[in-house]
């Protein structure tokens, strides 16, 4: 059912059946099926204004229940909208009935959630509730997606009263990222304020001198750029490198007690914080840097920003990862 309800959803969706102002974008669709969901989504919209997007999310749930239940009548098949993200992002949740499992079309309000890489997040997403779900089936949490605010942790465990906090990546990741801004030759390039972004990311670039660095190079390029950045800023200014050390991406994830890359296993982020006494790898890499860019955020708009990445991680033979099978959580005891 979740496979015939998708592909028609996409393709109403994808073909213009709903009409809206600013439209509709269908970015991608997706084909994970995983646990009780079944996602077709993203669909994003390009306001700034709440109360539009919210407006144009209200037709959307409309429009597709009259295109599935509204003939028949049935209040028990209503799809459900859940709010998230201050409300930049709404699931729209198609009902369960019988063995039917179910289907979500997420939504993004484009310019506030300003996505980079549709493909590479959903990549990531996926993981996590790929990962997610099997740590719940196991027993190990009642999580139902990755977590959000002062813990900093994708996924918490209960290992036999332990808790064990977890951040999840994947492939292409980067380490913790913020967005910049200029406001004038004499302050330079900043770090924009959100109430999302994790402090530490302030500190690390404080730490490595990195923002006065970034200004004069880029000073030099004779570009003065314009708040709102764009296609032209990306070309004026490419992209800039700065080594930093591993530890400073440790420190980024101070919060948390492991690290799980796909394929490659856990890593630990702190020798003296190490709750299940495992054998692995610090999370280290020799090649780690912060990297500055105009980065293409989809529909035309660019953004400034910063992000951390160790790329060539040190790994042991045989690493002990939640991938895997889990026998080596069941002989954990306290």
């Amino acid at each position: 059912m979740a496979d015939r309800v998708r592909t028609q959803v996409y393709n109403l969706l994808n073909g213009g059946g709903f009409k809206s102002n600013p439209p509709i974008g269908v970015q991608e669709k997706l084909t994970r099926i995983t646990g009780d969901q079944s996602y077709i989504v993203p669909v994003t919209v390009d306001v700034q204004n709440e109360f539009e997007f919210s407006s144009i999310v209200k037709n959307l749930k409309e429009y597709l229940y009259l295109q599935f239940y509204g003939i028949r009548g049935d209040d028990s098949l209503e799809i459900t909208e859940t709010y998230k993200d201050n409300n930049n992002t709404v699931d729209l949740v198609f009902p369960e009935r019988g063995n039917e499992r179910k289907c979500t079309v997420r939504v993004y309000r484009l310019y506030a959630y300003e996505l980079d890489n549709l493909t590479e997040t959903n990549a990531g997403i996926s993981y996590q509730t790929q990962l997610i779900n099997k740590m719940r089936s196991a027993g190990y949490t009642t999580q139902q997606r990755a977590e959000e605010g002062e813990s900093g942790a994708d996924l918490t465990l209960n290992v036999n009263g332990i808790e064990v906090r977890i951040e999840i990546k994947s492939p292409g990741s980067a380490y913790g990222s913020g967005q910049l801004q200029y406001r004038s030759f004499a302050s330079g390039w900043t770090i924009k304020p959100s109430d999302k972004q994790n402090p530490e990311f302030e500190k690390i670039l404080a730490q490595n001198n990195i923002l006065p660095r970034l200004s004069s190079s880029w000073y030099r390029t004779g570009y003065f750029p314009e708040e709102r950045a764009s296609k032209y800023a990306q070309q004026q200014l490419g992209e800039r490198r700065y080594e930093i050390n591993s530890s400073y991406i440790r420190q980024y994830y101070n919060k948390v007690h492991y690290l799980q890359y796909k394929n490659k296993g856990l890593f630990l982020i702190d020798v003296d914080d190490n709750p299940l006494k495992l054998d692995i790898p610090l999370l280290d890499s020799n090649k780690c840097y912060f990297r500055a860019r105009v980065q293409n955020s989809g529909r035309g708009r660019f953004k400034y920003v910063g992000e951390l990445y160790a790329p060539n991680l040190i790994t042991y033979a045989n690493q002990v990862s939640l991938d895997g099978d889990l026998d080596f959580l069941e002989n954990i005891n306290n």
